[in-house]
């Protein structure tokens, strides 16, 4: 056997021990439900790290909690044991409900390459509720809520739709679109995103000092600005209606939009 054969062998069996780890590998998913008592106003702080935030406004004064567990590994017993270390704690007290995720360590005997773990959550609370909001890698999305919102991911979309109050947003590699149909008067709010766009819809009544900035993209607004400093096609400060509360928006790599509701 030649060399080039050889090397021909070597890399076939290689292929064929990929292929039959894939065909073995186990993707397992268990569903998290619980409804608790939550009065409008409450807060609700949640954090997770791989997986997606769904929240929206039901008329119940309780909030239902749906998670999607998803483990998988290179074998049914790795992703049962990974399963039973992904736990989801839910902590009630006073006024506010917490949430956290708690994933498997790397350090753990089960945890190898390949593997991975994910939870996806669906939660229905009152309309009027404050967020503490964060996730790593996923979307984080809002619907119908009112109250002062702190909404944070890395790798991932923020949108919120039909909502007001007061509204923080970060992410790093990710879009933040964000519709408020009323705003808290005279509250700062900040959106920052390092890789991604930023659109702002807001009511035209809006009073509020705007600070407006990014590196490589434009900034476009329906409003009209009394200028403040300096204005070019990538940096705007000025006053909305006579000025208020502080709104930021600060981007790197994309362009800002701020839009009349």
């Amino acid at each position: 056997m030649n060399l080039n054969t050889r090397s021909l062998v070597i890399w076939a069996l290689a292929a064929g021990l990929l292929l039959a780890g894939a065909l073995t590998a186990t993707t397992l998913e268990e569903t998290f439900d619980q409804t608790l008592a939550f009065a409008p106003g409450d807060l609700l702080e949640l954090d997770n790290t791989n997986g997606n935030v769904y929240i929206e406004a039901w008329d119940r004064q309780e909030i239902h909690i749906l998670a999607t567990k998803k483990v998988k590994s290179s074998s049914s017993e790795k992703a049962e044991a990974l399963m039973q270390d992904l736990q989801i704690e839910v902590e009630p007290s006073s006024g506010r409900i917490r949430v956290d995720t708690e994933y498997p360590s790397n350090k753990d005997r089960w945890f190898s390459s390949g593997s991975s773990s994910s939870v996806r959550y669906e939660i229905k609370i009152p309309a009027s509720a404050d967020l503490d909001v964060s996730t790593v890698n996923g979307n984080v999305t809002i619907g119908n809520i009112s109250g002062n919102l702190e909404l944070g991911t890395t790798n991932g979309n923020v949108s919120v739709s039909e909502s007001g109050g007061r509204l923080n947003v970060r992410t790093t590699n990710g879009s933040i679109n964000a519709e408020l149909s009323e705003i808290t008067m005279g509250e700062d709010m900040v959106f920052r995103t390092t890789n991604g766009g930023i659109t702002l819809s807001i009511p035209a009544e809006t009073q509020a000092n705007l600070t407006a900035r990014t590196t490589n993209g434009s900034i476009k607004t329906d409003f009209p600005i009394t200028v403040q400093g300096t204005f070019s096609r990538n940096r705007l400060e000025g006053e909305l209606n006579g000025g208020g509360g502080s709104i930021e928006l600060r981007t790197t790599n994309g362009s800002i939009q701020i839009e009349e509701l």
